[in-house]
């Protein structure tokens, strides 16, 4: 087995740069921004009021207070 250094050519006179379609990246800067944002199912905006109850936190004796 050998190893030896590689050569890097560019093929023809001029650089072609890729082409990359606007609606990729369009559509990539969303799914980004979507997954390193800040929002989440919490911040909907909830149309349905809801109660809590919250059963045995606090002794009728702690709330007379």
């Amino acid at each position: 087995m050998s190893v030896s250094k590689a050569k890097f050519e560019q093929k023809g006179d001029t650089f072609i740069k890729k082409q990359q379609n606007n609606q990729k990246k369009k559509k990539i800067k969303r799914v980004e921004e979507k997954a390193l944002g800040w929002g989440g199912f919490d911040d909907a905006k909830r149309i349905v009021p809801t109660s809590v109850l919250l059963k045995n936190m606090f002794r009728p004796a702690e709330l007379r207070i």
